[in-house]
């Protein structure tokens, strides 16, 4: 049986990255003579794994092609993909990736966990194509649900609503990664806490706000605040720059990791902060997939955030401003600390992992029953 697992990983981005390798792995658990290849839109080593460059006609030779995490359905095409692939020359729509090989008659096709931006008020023609062609879909959230029905007042119950894949992150750091080779000297051995940023709040305005926000959490109560950058895509985001600002602004009193090299190294890094706050939404589903307390801070348009913690019942763990940055420090150090809230957010976390499980369960079973016939 060969299983194609569809992403886009090659841009380079914390998630999208760990997507196929946990997805694969999941996969082979339960289909273990499965022949698994990774397709990206260009050919892309990540140091943990090598893919292969997107090939409709490619895809016509497997049994199962599958798309795996993201938000994939999405309007951006012109205005961020492509400018992340525009050092290596890519003539393709990055988005191809998603539905140009709907069409196809011999594999089972699915979207796994995927994201539905809600921009989407007039979506493109492939969203409808997909509704009638998928063998197999289920989003990440009810949003991107509601956005495939076109916000209209109905329930599809072809379109499954599932927990994003990151919550199941933990399981291949842990097995993967035994130290965290990438946290510096001063942090190693202390707690600390994991922060990140990127530019679309005005990082230029706010930087000694930040910095002397996290400077004086960090004199008050002995916790490190550490620099994290996780996100390392190209031509996008500007993390690093952005982490650099408020390093510079703290006069040196704040800890800057360096670039990780590769998604389980970003991966260990969070592991053992004692709690993030940040914008990258699968910064946020690491720690909390350790039962460990999260915060977003992003522009308002960000719904993937909404939906992770509105499901969580925590709306207030997503901030569109940078003038919550005390009280959240504060408050996620004592949630930190209680034993009964970290008991409970473990107990979430297993039950994400759960569903996950039982979800992949099906999908696999679905698959077999589709080359069997």
């Amino acid at each position: 049986m060969r299983i194609a697992v569809l992403s886009l990983a090659d841009i380079n981005n914390y998630g999208d990255a760990f997507f196929p390798l946990v997805l694969k792995a999941e996969l082979l658990k339960r289909v273990p003579d499965a022949e698994i290849e990774l397709i990206t839109n260009t050919e892309y080593d990540c140091g943990l794994y090598c893919t292969t460059a997107y090939s409709k006609e490619y895809l016509s030779g497997f049994d199962a092609v599958i798309l795996g995490g993201g938000e994939l359905i999405s309007p951006y095409d012109d205005e961020s993909f492509l400018a992340t692939y525009a050092d290596c020359g890519y003539q393709g729509v990055p988005s191809d990736i998603a539905h140009g090989w709907l069409d196809l008659e011999k594999p089972f096709k699915a979207w796994f966990s995927v994201g539905a931006h809600p921009v989407l008020y007039d979506y493109p023609s492939h969203v409808d194509i997909a509704l009638s062609s998928l063998d197999y879909l289920c989003v990440r959230g009810t949003i991107s649900k509601k956005v495939l029905e076109r916000y209209l007042h109905i329930n599809d119950g072809s379109i499954k609503v599932i927990p994003d894949l990151g919550w199941l992150f933990s399981r291949y750091i842990d097995e993967y990664v035994s130290t965290a080779n990438i946290i510096s000297d001063e942090a190693r051995g202390q707690e600390y806490i994991a922060f990140e940023a990127i530019d679309d709040l005005d990082i230029d305005a706010n930087a000694a706000m930040i910095a002397e926000t996290l400077v004086s959490f960090q004199e008050s109560t002995g916790v490190k605040a550490v620099l994290t950058p996780i996100i390392i895509t190209k031509n996008q985001w500007s993390e690093m720059a952005a982490l650099e600002k408020i390093y510079n602004a703290s006069e040196g009193l704040l800890t800057l990791l360096p670039q990780s090299s590769n998604v389980l190294d970003a991966g260990a890094a969070l592991r053992n902060a004692k709690f993030f706050v940040g914008s990258s939404l699968h910064g946020a589903v690491t720690l909390l997939s350790y039962g460990k307390p999260a915060v977003n801070i992003r522009s308002g348009i960000n719904t993937k955030l909404q939906d992770l913690h509105a499901a969580r019942f925590r709306s207030t763990c997503f901030a569109n401003g940078w003038d919550v940055l005390p009280g959240v420090l504060e408050r996620l150090n004592n949630e930190a600390d209680n034993e009964i809230d970290r008991k409970y957010a473990l107990m979430y976390a297993e039950y994400m992992r759960y569903r996950l499980d039982r979800e992949i369960d099906n999908l696999a079973a679905s698959i077999k029953r589709h080359v069997s016939v």
